[in-house]
């Protein structure tokens, strides 16, 4: 007996001294054993993991994902980057089977900052760990890829659901989203999984064009150094965005151009080049169809597969993971060890996000390159969002607010520009958009 209690007590005492952070999980989820060196990496302690389950700590923000989980539903090993509270952690994981029965999950840990600051003397690391300098550039690359799509949140992943089972179809997509939201990223994604992933995306911003020429940029050949955007996008896929600020002229070019690739797709007309079409706008088409300023053939021609991107208010479980994606991003652009503070957070969760996603970026940029300290305060970023909007009850409706503000700040940025084009930069909205919002609050804006 004593025999064995020695031993269960030097196993414990060796794999506290390892070099790795060592995270033992029960086929429930539950954690078993957590090493001294994944308290120091994961900035948690040992007796806030012994008991928990993982389930949980994801669900309340702690951990970004589990490879832990993942691994008690697949049954196989898997290498991931995940976020835990204020740090990138690169997390290794195997199952632990007996007889065909998962027993438990191990996971080893390592901090993401010691990995690269081990890249810049190469020699070293191969001769120290070989394996893991291969790997490292892999890994750095999946989580800094900028087209990531976070899901974390039921809404999103009832989007990215849809996606993956449509991408590979032919068929014309119809995106509807407030602006920030993603759908052009929502679009990339989709033509990335679909068949034409090695030919053209094409992307045209009808908001962004002249409407006098937007038919000849898209049909028309000017010359032989300017192709139109739909032959650029040859066997590819052409995305619209803004389609509702297409003149009319122009629908019914693109229902000819539509109706002749579906007759030559129906034939089997091989030698015909064809075009997937996804469409996206950020406003009620069935108000323009029924004012006239949209064509419903085309509407019914696009909408065959429609999608509405949730705003990033509908999706508060992102919000977390997407300011860590940025933060990461950011302080590998602008060399910065940035961190941001649970308050900060607090408040950043709690805020409206009117510009969605682009939005969030745009402040969290702004942050890091502005903010003095190494740590982001909640003062810091209020310097930026001023009046902004937090649950209250003032007798307004959900609408009422998001209008309210959207008036604010709308005319807040406008003491900061000059110009048009300079504030809808600033407030990360198309001009199109933000023309309509000036005019539907009858906003009195200096240089209009």
């Amino acid at each position: 007996m004593t025999k064995n209690v020695l031993n269960k007590d030097f196993l414990i005492r060796l794999l506290d001294k390892s070099n790795q952070g060592i995270h033992i999980i029960d086929p429930q989820g539950t954690t078993l054993y957590y090493n001294k060196f994944a308290e120091e990496i994961d900035g948690i302690t040992k007796e806030e993991m012994i008991g928990k389950n993982m389930q949980n700590l994801v669900a309340d923000g702690i951990f970004s994902s589990s490879v832990a989980l993942d691994i008690i539903d697949s049954k196989k090993p898997k290498e991931v980057v995940q976020y835990i509270k204020d740090k990138v952690v690169i997390a290794s994981g195997f199952p632990m089977m007996k007889k065909g029965i998962l027993e438990a999950v191990v996971v080893f840990t390592k901090d993401s900052k010691i990995l690269k600051d081990m890249t810049s003397n190469l020699q070293d690391l191969l001769i120290e760990n070989n394996v893991m300098a291969t790997n490292l550039s892999r890994y750095n690359s999946k989580f800094l890829k900028e087209d990531m799509i976070i899901s974390n949140s039921k809404s999103m992943q009832r989007v990215m659901k849809l996606a993956n089972r449509i991408c590979k179809l032919e068929t014309p997509i119809f995106i509807l989203g407030e602006a920030g939201s993603g759908k052009t990223m929502f679009a990339k994604y989709i033509h990335d999984n679909s068949l034409r992933q090695n030919k053209p995306f094409v992307k045209v911003d009808c908001s962004a064009i002249p409407k006098n020429i937007i038919e000849s940029e898209l049909f028309d050949d000017n010359n032989s150094y300017n192709e139109s955007l739909i032959k650029q996008a040859t066997n590819g896929t052409l995305f619209i965005d803004e389609i509702a600020d297409m003149p009319l002229s122009c629908q019914q070019r693109l229902v000819y151009e539509l109706n002749k690739m579906k007759e030559n797709m129906r034939n089997n007309n091989e030698k015909s080049p064809t075009v997937r079409v996804i469409a996206a706008s950020n406003e009620n088409i069935d108000k323009n169809i029924a004012n006239g300023k949209f064509r419903m053939d085309l509407f019914y021609l696009l909408n065959i597969i429609p999608i509405k991107m949730p705003s990033l208010r509908e999706r508060n479980e992102d919000i977390i993971p997407l300011i860590n994606l940025f933060l990461n991003k950011y302080n590998q652009f602008y060399n910065e060890e940035k961190m941001i503070s649970p308050r900060c957070k607090k408040f950043i969760i709690n805020y409206s996000w009117p510009g969605n996603v682009r939005e969030l970026e745009n402040i969290i940029e702004r942050l890091v390159v502005t903010s003095e300290g190494e740590t982001i305060e909640l003062e810091d970023v209020q310097e930026f969002i001023s009046n902004f909007y937090t649950k209250f009850d003032d007798g307004n409706t959900f609408k009422d607010k998001i209008e309210s503000y959207e008036k604010k700040l709308i005319l807040e940025y406008s003491k900061q520009v000059s110009s048009i084009k300079e504030l809808a930069i600033l407030a990360c909205i198309n001009e199109s958009t933000l023309r309509k919002k000036i005019d539907r609050y009858d906003l009195d804006i200096s240089f209009l």
